[in-house]
């Protein structure tokens, strides 16, 4: 018995041999020195099998330093002011940190990408990303910011509301779209008629992630904390008449009770909270992949709900008669490389990153391993997965952890949701009906768009007070949400006491000719 177990045993590794499934490690010819480098990121390179494949691939030794969320910005300033960055480092990058981002440039502490001619996969990105060219110094690339994937149509953000729709039909309130008056209307609905039966004052008609507050607002006015030209002249958006509207509007949400009443002492994502405990009619945030773990966990706390009604995507257009989106660049973050490395080594690291970028690294990326995790059959991928009790694929962990690691160091994995197994098919598309939205509806759309010109400016005034300007509005709006019926009166205080700081701008902008 023993004897026939082991020879079937030698059959299955020969036969897996002859499939490429025995998956070997050896060291790549084309590198003959071995390469450490450091890389300080938000991912997670483990020391797993996919580490072994890319370690050996490129003959290199990935050293993997940790970020902190709540800790980000000091952990950055921290090593740029020591002189001591790891050799490659992920920035949170904002034009308005241009000044800094220059002073390291002119201290020395970063390495200029070279031509990417011998890196056709990061060429083709580059020539994605238009933010780069506002980085640039001297004519030199001296980040690479990461391309999100995500958004195949257009810049917009999947900012948007998911809501109870099935609350709505038990209220007799459910609509293809809704106008924001009629959003009130409903949120109010869910609060005073509790069809969750939660029980008097223990359900919330409507909350947004706090870094997105005040995102209602954008309905009335999307430039309503920064400036915009109108007509040929720059206006600060608190003085624009459709700002005083739009906060009258939240005004009213909040006394009338349809308004989260906790949401300014808030942390950002305590609302979402809420909405899986059934205590919430209506979530707005940065949907985009979120969404589908939203999803995903609604259902697995609420197993006998239908998921597709209790986070469904609320379609809302404001007083215009138009729905409202933003444009949001099509990168997020970037990495910084130390000039201290040697030219061998930034080679090797960009030789990873261009694998990364191209179709076979993408796909191991994304798949795993061909004939261990997935196989080709009539030019499709069929995948060798496992399953779960419900029938849904399981990612083997290196997917969720190394892998995608490996491919962020290029490109964010945003592309993922078109072919991941795993993502939802309505929540796709939902999402496409959110991306398209811009070129589908043109007319029907009103769309924030990015002014880089405006962005990227720098002047002594501009760097000082317009950032410092629009956190300070939205707190100011805050404070006369729940404090005063008054708005009129409190926003022309508010204006009056900053507009020697917004008229500072303005001579700025219009003497540079932006």
């Amino acid at each position: 018995m023993l004897k026939r177990v082991f020879s079937i045993c030698i059959v299955v590794i020969f036969m897996m041999g002859l499939l490429g499934a025995t998956i070997v490690f050896s060291a790549s010819s084309k590198y003959k020195t071995k390469i450490e480098f450091s890389v300080a990121s938000f991912g997670t390179f483990n020391d797993d099998e996919f580490m072994k494949y890319v370690s050996n691939k490129f003959n290199v030794k990935i050293k993997p330093q940790a970020l902190d969320w709540n800790n980000w910005e000091q952990q950055v300033n921290t090593w740029m002011a020591a002189g001591d960055m790891p050799d490659m480092l992920q920035w949170d990058a904002r034009p308005w940190k241009m000044k800094q981002f220059k002073s390291w440039v002119s201290a020395g502490l970063l390495k200029p990408l070279p031509s990417l001619d011998k890196y056709p996969n990061l060429k083709a990105l580059r020539s994605k990303m238009k933010i780069m060219d506002y980085y640039k110094i001297n004519g030199k690339d001296y980040l690479w910011t990461k391309f999100r994937g995500d958004n195949k149509w257009s810049l917009a953000g999947p900012m948007a509301i998911m809501y109870r729709k099935d609350w709505a039909e038990k209220l007799g309130m459910a609509k293809e779209e809704y106008t924001i008056d009629e959003l009130l209307k409903l949120a109010k609905a869910f609060v005073q008629k509790d069809p969750a039966g939660n029980g008097k004052g223990k359900t919330v008609g409507y909350a947004e992630v706090g870094w997105g507050w005040p995102w209602l607002l954008n309905y009335f006015n999307p430039y309503a904390a920064t400036f915009v030209k109108v007509k040929g002249k720059w206006v600060w958006g608190p003085t624009m008449p459709e700002t005083l509207e739009g906060i009258k509007f939240l005004r009213q949400m909040y006394k009338e009770g349809a308004l989260w009443k906790d949401f300014y002492t808030a942390k950002d994502y305590d609302g979402v909270n809420l909405y899986m405990a059934n205590r919430l009619g209506m979530w707005a945030d940065n949907l985009g992949a979120d969404w589908n773990k939203y999803r995903t966990n609604f259902k697995t706390a609420n197993p006998k709900a239908d998921v597709y009604k209790a986070t469904a995507l609320m379609k809302i257009k404001g007083r215009d008669g138009k729905y409202f989106l933003q444009e949001w660049d099509n990168t997020w973050s970037a990495y910084l490389f130390s000039s201290k490395m040697s030219d061998e080594k930034f080679k090797r690291i960009l030789d990873i990153m261009d694998w990364a970028a191209s179709p076979e690294g993408t796909r191991m990326c994304q798949f795993g391993f061909v004939n261990k995790d997935y196989v080709i059959k009539n030019n499709k991928i069929v995948l060798l997965w496992k399953k779960d009790s419900k029938g849904q694929y399981e990612k083997p962990d290196y997917i969720t952890t190394t892998a995608d690691a490996v491919r962020n160091l290029a490109c964010l994995n945003g592309d993922f949701i078109y072919t991941d197994p795993t993502f939802d098919q309505k929540t796709l598309k939902d999402l496409i009906w959110l991306y398209k939205l811009p070129v589908s509806q043109p007319n029907n759309v009103k769309l924030a768009k990015i002014n880089y010109a405006f962005d990227f400016f720098s002047a002594p005034y501009k760097d000082k007070y317009a950032n410092t300007l629009a956190s300070d509005f939205r707190q100011a709006v805050m404070k006369m949400v729940v404090s005063t019926d008054n708005i009129e009166g409190a926003l022309k205080k508010f204006i009056q006491q900053n507009q020697a700081k917004a008229n500072a701008i303005i001579r700025e902008l219009t003497k540079a000719g932006i």
